[in-house]
């Protein structure tokens, strides 16, 4: 990886340092995990765990690029600029969740950074993974208006049954595909219909537990 290839495409992009919070994760953090002591792997600006710090939980976050660091730090986020490639700067059974949200997709050893996600979980923690779906995301208008900047930033794009495999790999168990539409505020009413089939959405949203 390029670091300074993609730190420049990074502060082109986020000027304003400020990238859009997804509702959904916090809503699906809020309902399901409900406290304890959590890792964001590639926290951007650290716009997710900032809000979690807000609801009570104790908040780390991991993050490539210096530019992303000083702006997280500059709110007061406990957050190190780290290559997820590499050993995370944590001890084992650390955390009570680990969240990769849009960045296992950018990890040139996305392997380790599985095992490390194993590693510092604590057991029965839990595992939130939110990464495109290959081969339906580059069908996706999305992809197609913006395929030069995904290709710079995007190392390994996984498709449903792969991101499944690697992941009962690590022995993570209770793995659960989920719409996440159905964790927005005006549909949050109606999350136990998110048994609906996901396989073919462009985004893969799936938690797991560490249970060894």
């Amino acid at each position: 990886m390029n670091l300074k290839k993609i730190e420049k495409y990074y502060t082109k992009r986020w000027e304003n340092k400020q990238r859009p919070l997804d509702m959904a994760y916090v809503n699906y953090i809020i309902y399901k995990f409900k406290k304890g002591k959590i890792l964001d792997v590639g926290c951007g600006f650290g716009e997710l765990i900032a809000v979690l710090r807000e609801f009570g939980f104790e908040v780390y976050g991991l993050v490539a690029t210096k530019y992303e660091t000083d702006e997280c730090k500059r709110k007061g986020l406990n957050v190190i600029q780290h290559d997820a490639s590499k050993k995370y700067p944590y001890k084992d059974s650390y955390f009570d969740h680990v969240i990769s949200i849009g960045s296992i997709e950018h990890i040139p050893d996305w392997s380790n950074s599985l095992n490390e996600m194993h590693r510092v979980l604590k057991k029965n923690g839990n595992l939130l993974i939110e990464t495109p779906n290959h081969s339906i995301f580059r069908k996706s208008k999305k992809f197609k208006e913006n395929k030069k900047d995904f290709d710079i930033v995007h190392i390994k794009e996984f498709d449903y049954e792969e991101l499944i495999t690697e992941l009962k790999k690590r022995e993570f168990k209770h793995i659960k595909t989920h719409r996440k539409l159905f964790y927005y505020p005006n549909y949050f009413a109606c999350r136990k219909l998110d048994i609906l089939p996901k396989k073919k959405l462009p985004y893969l949203f799936i938690s797991s537990k560490k249970t060894d």
